[in-house]
């Protein structure tokens, strides 16, 4: 799967206290536009996703969010990792009126439906290990956070 063969620490941000998901938005699209992994629109594509179809999920211990678009607007499969120890707020994908504080951001970049939809079972999985989450939250080091991920989405 490209996606775990792509995933990088360039596209791994820890701790990172953002404003809100619009500021986060910003500095993951100018990192994705260096490496050539998304178009042009892909920041206006993923602003105008998350305000229709929210992608906050809310866990047994902490809150995730899985912000992505169509795939016209990537040029590369990736995961985009970002932990927030302070949290930034997402709206709930099940119950768009609540506002979660999410800690950990996977802002999928997929090109193939058939690869979008085992990934996200990989992810889901994931999200069932509240000690793999809580390592990837914690962690200062880019390198174990994309073992763990390698470890768990292979």
């Amino acid at each position: 799967m490209s996606i775990i063969e792509n995933l990088n620490k360039k596209y791994v941000l820890l701790h990172r206290d953002f404003e809100n998901k619009e500021e986060l938005f910003k500095s993951m699209n100018e990192i994705l536009l260096e490496n050539n992994c998304v178009t042009d629109e892909y920041h206006q594509k993923v602003l105008e996703r998350e305000n229709s179809f929210p992608t906050g999920m809310k866990l047994e211990k902490l809150n995730v969010a899985i912000p992505h678009v169509d795939s016209k607007y990537v040029l590369k499969e990736n995961l985009f990792i970002i932990t927030s120890k302070k949290g930034i707020e997402f709206h709930n994908a099940e119950n768009n009126g609540e506002k979660l504080n999410v800690k950990i951001i996977f802002a999928l970049l997929i090109k193939e439906h058939n690869t979008h939809i085992n990934f996200l079972v990989k992810l889901i999985e994931l999200f069932q290990e509240n000690e793999k989450l809580n390592l990837i939250l914690e962690s200062s080091d880019e390198d174990e956070v994309i073992k763990i991920l390698k470890e768990i989405l292979k």
